[in-house]
């Protein structure tokens, strides 16, 4: 993470030098003012854990019956209600996101209902 905020530092950087070179007043320096007024140089940071669910090691064509009832309930032990809700919090956001062919650099915007 600290290579991507040096990363940031530079290009900021590197466009209030070229500022500090044009004339005030210049088409030239307005533009370069827009682009550091407008410069984005944040990041998000995702920590993906294990699963939730229970490893399972079975080949298909070796599973019984009774194997298949110790699946119901798959979740592994100690985790927390909120670990428990697949698709809320930002994890969930950005699963749904993915899924509906969208990117991480995709804005995301709250709507009113």
């Amino acid at each position: 993470m600290e290579r991507i905020r040096r990363a940031g530092k530079k290009i900021r950087t590197g466009l209030e030098e070229k500022l500090a070179r044009e004339l005030p007043g210049s088409d030239e320096h307005a533009s370069l003012k827009a682009r550091l007024d407008s410069l984005d140089t944040g990041f998000r940071v995702l920590k993906v854990d294990s699963a939730n669910f229970t490893d399972v090691y079975y080949q298909p064509d070796e599973l019984t019956q009774d194997a298949l009832s110790l699946q119901v309930d798959n979740l592994k032990r100690g985790r927390s209600p909120e670990d428990r809700k697949p698709l809320t919090g930002a994890l969930g956001q950005f699963r749904r996101l993915l899924r509906l062919g969208g990117t991480p650099r995709c804005r995301i915007r709250r709507l009113r209902r």
